[in-house]
């Protein structure tokens, strides 16, 4: 009997599959996408490969795959069970919010340019300035255009949040290009190859080094079921004044995914450690700001 796979909401791909037949060499198949609506199925025109998108007129609908059989002897049919209610969709991103280029620096002003989206209608959206460090915080009101850095956004990265709803529920998206982290001759980062890495601030000056506790890829390998993921090993310069604070997060950024898990703070006396979580993978970057 086949059976039908896939997420039941508009503009979601629903597969066919699973269906076959004990038949002579000459047996001809076919299938078909049926809509449901209380019962009564009728088949959809230009239905008939083993995958359908559903349009915004499928929604509150049911949906049936035939698959046919035909040979000399006679035709049969296999029909799979009704799927679920179709629903309404979020919203969709065609364009991800853009910030614009800037040379990280506090003082300097950065702008953002709101997404598109596809799909239904959108009755609300919203773009959020973002300052990211282990956590993200919003900056500045919603829907601004532009937005000066700050001395308290040392050592951060800075990105675009926006939200978008409609009857079919909210999306949430973030924009692949970021600015930072902002550095000054109080911050420094770097992402970290083998052996140490220098964090350098503006001025050129190490505020501290570096390094990886192991390649990320044979950790993850060696802790599949770990709750704690790679560390990073601080070594404060012995010229440097005040307190260090620093972080790590992964130097990789999905385009409009949120923002990948960094580790926890800490103040970098002589030595520290950076936990990161057992998920991350690829390359980290390290950040120490001076307080």
């Amino acid at each position: 009997m086949p059976v039908i796979t896939g997420t039941v909401q508009q503009g979601a791909t629903l597969t066919v599959g699973g269906h076959t037949w004990d038949a002579t060499a000459d047996t001809t198949y076919s299938l078909a996408w049926l809509r449901c609506d209380a019962g009564a199925c009728a088949p959809i025109a230009g239905a008939n490969g083993a995958q359908y998108t559903l349009l915004a007129a499928d929604v509150g609908k049911t949906f049936v795959a035939v698959s046919t059989a035909a040979n000399v002897d006679g035709t049969a049919s296999a029909r799979s069970a009704e799927t679920a209610v179709a629903t309404m969709a979020g919203p969709r991103w065609k364009t991800l919010p853009l910030i614009s280029n800037s040379s990280e620096r506090v003082g300097d002003t950065v702008t953002m340019t709101a997404g598109t989206w596809s799909g239904p209608v959108v009755t609300s959206d919203t773009t959020e300035l973002m300052r990211c460090t282990n956590v993200c915080v919003t900056r500045g009101a919603p829907n601004d255009k532009s937005y000066t850095i700050a001395d308290s956004d040392l050592g951060a990265i800075l990105r675009v949040r926006e939200t978008a709803s409609n009857v079919g529920g909210q999306s949430i998206v973030w924009s692949a290009r970021y600015v930072g982290p902002v550095v000054s001759a109080q911050a420094a980062a770097g992402v970290l190859s083998s052996g140490e890495t220098a964090l350098r601030n503006a001025q050129g000056s190490t505020l501290a080094t570096a390094k990886l506790s192991a390649p990320l890829a044979r950790a993850a390998a060696a802790r599949p079921k770990a709750t704690k993921g790679p560390k990073v090993t601080l070594r404060r310069s012995g010229k440097v004044k005040g307190k260090l604070v620093a972080w790590a997060c992964p130097a990789a950024i999905e385009a409009g995914a949120n923002p990948p898990p960094c580790s926890a703070k800490v103040t970098l006396r002589k030595s520290a450690t950076l936990t990161l979580p057992a998920m991350v993978t690829g390359k980290v970057r390290v950040v120490v700001v001076q307080r």
